[in-house]
């Protein structure tokens, strides 16, 4: 008898040691175009293509969200997370319990082709579906980002723009991220949105490419071309 008790005690004071190292963090996400925090209905931000553009309307999907762990762990935080400018609420992760310190974060924009199936998320919360289906016609699934506001045309009148993108026709246009974190001391880590770097690199053009481009394999593929910088890492 005296061993088992010997055994709780020593399995107790190990476990309770694990749980003292785990750390905890936050992560909140911001949305920036070139060093200017985003205001909504702004009609005064400029594209490398020279165009005075506003964002509206921002809600977009990553996906399979994990945090790598000096350990060698990897934890798995959302398989995908929805942000929408609509609901502050989504803008955070919050509590994030981690077995070490974070060295990296890894996810995707949108959806993989192997995710991305129609009515999949049917069933998900914050209207998620609703919002972000993407037609069978061109391919299902789901968007992965409604991005839309106004620009000046070239004679100087207000238009709309729609940068929606998704699988068209089943190529996918998602794109895989891992951004190493080099501090070590933090609690809070921001995921941090460039929108104009949609446009910069190769430069897109409001008007070439009209003000919807969802069917447009041309604009899908300037849009995939320059995601690379897209999202960056900041700690707090």
């Amino acid at each position: 008898m005296k061993y088992f008790f010997l055994f709780f005690f020593f399995s107790a004071f190990f476990f309770s040691c694990d749980s003292d190292d785990d750390i905890n963090i936050d992560i909140q996400f911001r949305h920036f175009i070139d060093e200017d925090i985003l205001v909504l209905n702004t009609l005064a931000y400029t594209n490398q293509s020279g165009e005075t553009y506003s964002v509206q309307r921002l809600m977009y999907v990553l996906s399979d969200l994990r945090c790598h762990c000096e350990n060698g762990q990897i934890v798995n935080i959302d398989n995908y997370k929805f942000v929408n400018l609509d609901d502050l609420n989504s803008l955070d992760i919050n509590n994030i319990t981690l077995p070490s310190i974070c060295t990296s974060i890894s996810f995707t924009f949108g959806f993989s082709n192997s995710q991305n199936v129609s009515n999949l998320y049917i069933n998900e919360p914050n209207n998620f579906h609703n919002l972000m289906f993407w037609p069978d016609v061109i391919g299902g699934g789901y968007h992965y980002i409604k991005l839309e506001g106004k620009y000046y045309n070239s004679n100087q009148e207000e238009q709309f723009y729609n940068t929606h993108t998704g699988s068209l026709n089943g190529v996918d246009y998602s794109w895989d991220y891992t951004i190493d974190i080099t501090e070590t001391d933090y609690n809070l880590l921001y995921i941090d949105m460039d929108i104009n770097n949609f446009y910069n690199n190769p430069v897109y053009n409001f008007e070439e490419f009209g003000s919807g481009i969802m069917q447009n394999e041309n604009a899908q593929q300037f849009i995939f071309n320059n995601l690379s910088d897209v999202f960056s890492i900041e700690i707090n």
